[in-house]
């Protein structure tokens, strides 16, 4: 039968064990964290990059309006100098810059659609993208806390298995 001195540094040994499986699991814990730090940035990055992009998509539309407005502009005053000019043509000039302008309208409106149906992809692909980062960092949490509970689990054998020993 050992001695009581024996069996001190018997469990100051396997303290001592005890001890280096927490450092370990600190420092796993750190890089953890780092590794989960370092891709939410990714993901703030890319969300960036997709706001820029909306930006700038949004500005080179308000150009092509601008343009539709100025070429509808310039059109009506091309009408009105036609109509000006030539009172005898007036239904058949109105009807033409009617059709014109309606045309314009629908091209708008085709413009305006296409902007929407390309805004409206681009906050869907976001959306996937920050639902499989969100769904990826909580099976990465629920793994971290398995890891804590078996660990305290197993800190917690131990100290029940030396007490009865």
């Amino acid at each position: 039968m050992p001695t009581i001195e024996e069996r001190v540094a018997y469990l100051e040994g396997r303290l001592g064990d005890h001890f280096a499986a927490v450092d370990d699991l600190r420092s796993t814990y750190r890089g953890f964290h780092a590794d989960s730090n370092r891709q939410f940035g990714e993901a703030r990055a890319a969300a960036e990059l997709l706001r820029a992009d909306t930006a700038r998509e949004c500005g080179e539309t308000r150009a092509a309006v601008e343009l539709l407005r100025a070429d509808t502009a310039r059109e009506f005053g091309e009408a009105r100098a036609a109509v000006e000019l030539l009172r005898a043509d007036t239904a058949r000039e109105f009807g033409e810059v009617r059709s014109a302008v309606e045309l314009l309208r629908a091209d708008t409106t085709r413009e305006f659609g296409e902007v929407r149906a390309r805004s409206d992809d681009l906050r869907g692909e976001l959306r996937q993208e920050v639902g499989r980062l969100d769904s990826k960092m909580d099976t990465q949490f629920r793994w971290l806390a398995g890891m804590q509970v078996t660990t305290i689990l197993a800190i917690g054998s131990a100290v029940v298995g030396l007490y009865f020993k």
